[in-house]
This record gives C-alpha cells, sequence and structure tokens, in this order.
C-alpha cells in the first residue's frame, strides 16, 4: 500500500504541470501572389528542390520564397 502512494506522490510532482502539443508552422499558399489558381491538382518537387504545382491557370515554380507562373503565353501547349 505504501509503495503505491509513493509511486502516485512521484508522479504528482514530478509531471509537468502544463501540457502542450507541438504547433507546426503552417503555410497557406493563396492565389494573391502565391499560386496561378487554389485548385492544384497536382505537386511535384524536381531534381533542383523546386516545387511545382499544376493548376486550372498553368503552372507555378516555388522555390521556398517566391513563386514563378508559366501559362499558355508562356510555351504552355494548354491549360489543364
Amino acid at each position: 500500500m505504501k509503495t503505491g502512494i509513493y509511486i502516485f506522490l512521484c508522479i504528482c510532482f514530478f509531471s509537468p504541470k502544463k501540457i502542450t502539443a507541438q504547433i507546426f508552422p503552417y503555410r497557406q499558399y493563396t492565389s494573391d501572389g502565391e499560386l496561378a489558381n487554389t485548385n492544384v491538382y497536382d505537386i511535384i518537387q524536381d531534381a533542383e528542390g523546386f516545387l511545382w504545382f499544376a493548376t486550372d491557370n498553368g503552372l507555378s515554380r516555388f522555390d521556398g520564397s517566391k513563386s514563378n507562373y508559366y501559362g499558355v503565353e508562356d510555351g504552355l501547349p494548354g491549360n489543364i
């Protein structure tokens, strides 16, 4: 019986007072400068580390800080 009390007291004494979960820094990319459109159908990463997003309005290439857009006017045969 005494061992159960000691274990209970040790758990209460050594347990953290506030338990929080990790919060990951998510970022939502929109069509306001980051993507050609918000409907993304496919994502691929090339050998150089660029992320390519296939959208309704063409392709978006993201390098980690800025995006470039490619559409019909840039030589694509057509949008999706």
